[in-house]
């Protein structure tokens, strides 16, 4: 194209065919025949190929459906309107530093925890 245009740059337009008959701009059969074949086992190859090709369109939205199920599990995961903490928990030991070792109803431990993420229980009368 550099080599057609003048140094005014004014003709290019009329230069234009000429620049793009140097590339190959034909159309491709996308589906050549295979040759030394009958036009029926032709035919049976493309059918077989486009039952391929569903199979990997099906295996590919497969799998982009499990992706984006582990997606949605794993945010949801950080959702903050789920309570956390369940139940009643038991002071075990009270460290200097403001953390409490705790036990569940079950007797399993937890903790450390910091006070500040602690909440007073008060039961509730009827």
């Amino acid at each position: 194209m550099k080599k057609t245009e003048n140094k005014s740059g004014k003709d290019w337009p009329a230069k234009m065919e000429e620049a793009l008959f140097g590339i190959p701009n034909y159309l491709q059969n996308r589906n050549p025949a295979k040759e030394g074949l009958a036009r029926e086992d032709n035919m049976h190859l493309t059918l077989q190929e486009l039952d391929l090709l569903d199979d990997q369109r099906l295996m590919a939205h497969q799998r982009l459906e499990c992706y984006q199920s582990r997606i949605s599990k794993a945010y949801d995961k950080k959702v903050k309107l789920m309570p956390k903490w369940d139940g009643l928990y038991v002071i075990q030991e009270v460290y200097p530093s403001g953390a409490y070792m705790m036990t569940d109803q079950e007797g399993k431990k937890i903790g450390p925890i910091n006070d500040r993420y602690l909440k007073r229980y008060y039961p509730q009368t009827h």
